[in-house]
């Protein structure tokens, strides 16, 4: 199983991931290869945001075989740039989570104020 943890507190954004999905033999799991890539797809972009001088200080980079974990504070003019990327690569976690459940699972975390934000717009709509 793998276990993702992606979070939001308004400032720091963080994903955590651990664990092998076993839906396949190894180097031949799709769905380990489609979280692993989710994994280095974030990773590569937020070492592009990093390398242009979006975060107050260097993000936390790890990715290894059964373990990654990507945590990153971005200054508040970048604040949303840098959350786009984290939700897009979430609403992947998410679709492998739906399409794999007995592989994946997914906990999303955001702080009450995102939350509150969140749930204001959508009744905007």
């Amino acid at each position: 199983m793998i276990e993702i943890l992606l979070e939001d507190d308004g400032e720091l954004l963080s994903m955590r991931m651990r664990g092998h999905a076993g839906a396949g033999n190894k180097g031949q799991d799709i769905v380990c290869a489609a979280a692993s890539i989710l994994a280095y797809t974030l990773a590569q972009n937020v070492t592009d945001y990093w390398e242009i001088g979006a975060f107050l200080r260097k993000p936390t980079i790890f990715l290894k075989s059964g373990c990654a974990g990507v945590t990153c504070v971005p200054k508040n003019q970048y604040h949303k740039e840098v959350r786009n990327v984290f939700r897009t690569v979430q609403t992947g976690f998410s679709l492998l989570a739906k399409d794999y459940p007995e592989y994946v699972h997914l906990t999303k975390k955001e702080s009450l104020t995102l939350r509150a934000e969140r749930n204001e717009y959508e009744k905007e709509k």
